[in-house]
């Protein structure tokens, strides 16, 4: 577990906060070989980190110290938990961190941490909600699912990104893909290797 000393603020409007460790022995693999883990926190956020003992002071503007503290404290508790901490859990939990839109998002509850990732050449995904989460260990887990939810929920997103994925890794070696449908268009149309005769045949029959 982590204890978090209060905020302190100096005349340059600049925090500086602290964290106290329990678990020492857990502390070489969170700040990771040659403290490189830090080193990413502090260029990502610019913040600076000092470490001394069981405790870490970070400073730098309020809000952005206060993101490296969570970073830290939901990696700890990950390591806490017996999962390992490398380079792509630090940039997944960054990841969450620097969305301006997801205060409080750091929790243990997502990122304590994220039980499943979808990692691509250009970013590591992470879930965003335990239905996220869910859908995707299902995507993990399963031949086929059927996801149904409102628009903008990541459906189609976290499937193309799990793909994509796979492809890179040589797990599959194509992809099938359906066009999308104006409304008033008929199914059979849009369907790879169908006749115009068939698909309207096939359209009518569903009418």
């Amino acid at each position: 577990m982590a204890r978090r000393d209060p905020a302190v603020a100096n005349d340059a409007g600049r925090a500086r906060l602290e964290l106290e460790f329990e678990q020492p022995y857990l502390l070489g693999p969170l700040f990771g070989d040659y403290d490189r883990h830090l080193i990413t926190i502090e260029q990502r956020l610019g913040v600076h980190i000092a470490a001394r003992g069981n405790r870490v002071q970070i400073e730098g503007d309020p809000d952005s110290a206060a993101r490296a503290r969570e970073v830290l404290v939901g990696l700890y508790n990950r390591l806490d938990q017996g999962h390992d901490v490398d380079a792509e859990a630090v940039e997944a939990v960054l990841g969450m961190a620097v969305q301006p839109n997801l205060d409080g998002i750091v929790n243990e509850e997502v990122a304590s941490p994220p039980r499943v990732m979808i990692r691509t050449r250009k970013k590591t995904i992470v879930p965003r909600s335990t239905t996220q989460t869910a859908y995707m260990e299902a995507l993990s887990r399963e031949d086929m699912i059927f996801a149904l939810g409102p628009a903008g929920t990541g459906k189609t997103y976290l499937a193309v990104a799990y793909a994509a994925a796979m492809l890179e890794r040589g797990t599959i070696d194509r992809t099938a893909t359906q066009p999308s449908l104006r409304s008033g268009e008929m199914v059979g149309d849009s369907m790879p290797g169908v006749s115009s005769t068939a698909a309207s045949t096939a359209s009518a029959g569903m009418s």
